[in-house]
């Protein structure tokens, strides 16, 4: 177990995958083994591995909220949101600190276009935390008040009001990785965009630009197709409020950005 352990630290999964196993065919596995396991399993892309031993670990510890949370990140992963929203549901039911499990949850719940459910259940928790769990909080609310005006045009003035409402808070969350202050900006210069405050919007693209180009140049592993997605959008977004402001040569340059964005319409 120790030197499982010591190569999962280190960062060898592989060995570590190899250890873990072995120690699972012993009657008396602790249940750490099985959440290590299906963590190293799922950092491996191996999910359907994954899923049978958080079978095999609920069926002797039912009621363990990590290997719920495992379990449920995994089918976030296959995208069966609507197994994942169960299984981490109860893992929250279980731990209600857990701010994996609320993130995973809310999360699969927007994978089932129920938008406005999962900011609720982000609200419920935000208006309770401290300053610090504010500002982790924040990403994940505007996020999801993007959502709701994208999926519910009729919802607009509800959604200038839930980003309205987090100004406030915006700047205790600080991320320091490249890719979290990315992601930041990408939304927030879209949230700024719903407020019609063209000029911050605008201001947040070009930041987000800059770290995009450096996280493509570094070739960063941590860029998804959720990025990408949202880079389209505000980009999008942003070449139609620049021709409006009369910014012909900003706003060309990112029309053609319009052509990737799904429509409901001929493009």
């Amino acid at each position: 177990l120790r030197d499982a352990i010591r190569s999962h630290a280190d960062g060898d999964i592989d060995n570590a995958i190899s250890l873990y196993s072995q120690l699972l065919e012993s009657p008396h596995a602790p249940k750490h083994v099985y959440q290590n396991l299906i963590s190293c399993l799922r950092s491996k892309q191996k999910l359907t591995e994954g899923l049978h031993v958080a079978k095999l670990g609920l069926a002797k510890f039912p009621n363990d909220a990590s290997i719920l949370l495992n379990q449920g990140n995994i089918f976030l992963d296959l995208k069966k949101y609507s197994q994942a929203f169960q299984s981490l549901r109860l893992s929250l039911s279980l731990d209600p600190s857990s701010f994996s499990a609320l993130l995973g949850m809310t999360s699969s719940l927007r994978g089932l276009k129920l938008p406005c459910l999962a900011y609720r259940s982000l609200l419920s928790v935000y208006l309770k935390s401290s300053k610090t769990d504010k500002g982790r909080l924040i990403p994940y609310l505007l996020n999801t008040a993007v959502e709701i005006n994208e999926l519910y045009p009729q919802l607009q003035s509800q959604s200038e009001s839930l980003i309205s409402s987090l100004q406030q808070d915006i700047d205790k969350y600080q991320p320091t990785s490249l890719i979290g202050k990315l992601r930041l900006y990408s939304v927030l210069c879209e949230a700024f965009s719903i407020l019609r405050q063209t000029d911050v919007a605008y201001d947040y693209y070009k930041k987000a630009e800059i770290l995009l180009d450096e996280s493509l140049a570094n070739k960063n592993g941590d860029l998804t197709g959720d990025d990408i997605k949202r880079w389209h959008s505000a980009s999008w977004n942003n070449a139609i409020n620049l021709l409006k402001m009369g910014d012909m040569k900003a706003g060309w340059k990112l029309y053609d950005h319009g052509l990737v964005v799904p429509t409901k319409t001929a493009q």
